[in-house]
């Protein structure tokens, strides 16, 4: 397990009107404890905020079959901070991160391959961190738009101006069956001049 902890400093310089955003990883290199570790090389809390991708911190198995139900992990960032974001990556038990494509306990479930830019879902949630692909929606990226939204997360809505009522394309909001009598442009948003 990994964990970054955001804090966002900001400073606007009204002279320039120049916008500067900065983030820094608060955990880095700081205190870290669990519950129980796994005996063996490099298994220590500390792996989890050395900013190495390479180490881990190992628990035991956990869940209603093992001898642990919970365990705990935390660290101490030595102030009181505002955090913009906490970013967490998980590893299964064997040392691995599931392969591309594939997700959930012991990666058993295949990604639905609808998450934007062709990116691979969550290895541990399934979700689409970045997103839907054009055409779909909902945290999985598992529902087609509505008909009359279309793009990225379904988030614009059709003109309402195709032919006979029908759809847009649920990628690009075009009307591929032409437009009302009165638009045109291949979403039918311009009305012609008469």
């Amino acid at each position: 397990m990994k964990i970054g902890m955001y804090h966002t400093d900001i400073l606007i310089l009204l002279a320039d009107l120049t916008l500067i955003s900065t983030y820094d990883n608060l955990s880095y290199n700081k205190l870290a404890t669990q519950s129980l570790t796994y005996v063996g090389p490099s298994s220590g809390a500390s792996n989890a905020v050395d900013g190495n991708i390479a180490t881990c911190t190992r628990q035991f198995a956990i869940g209603l079959t093992s001898p642990h139900e919970t365990v705990w992990w935390k660290v101490d960032l030595g102030d009181v901070y505002n955090i913009y974001s906490i970013s967490i990556l998980f590893k299964t038990y064997d040392g691995h991160e599931c392969i591309d494509g594939m997700y959930g306990l012991k990666c058993l479930q295949q990604c639905l391959g609808h998450c934007r830019d062709n990116v691979t879902c969550n290895h541990v949630t399934g979700h689409c961190d970045g997103g839907c692909d054009k055409g779909w929606t909902a945290a999985l990226c598992d529902k087609k738009c509505d008909d009359g939204t279309y793009g990225y997360d379904c988030l614009h809505n059709c003109s309402g101006h195709c032919l006979n009522d029908s759809p847009c394309t649920k990628q690009t909001g075009h009307c591929d069956r032409g437009c009302e009598p009165g638009y045109t442009n291949t979403d039918c948003s311009k009305a012609t001049v008469t």
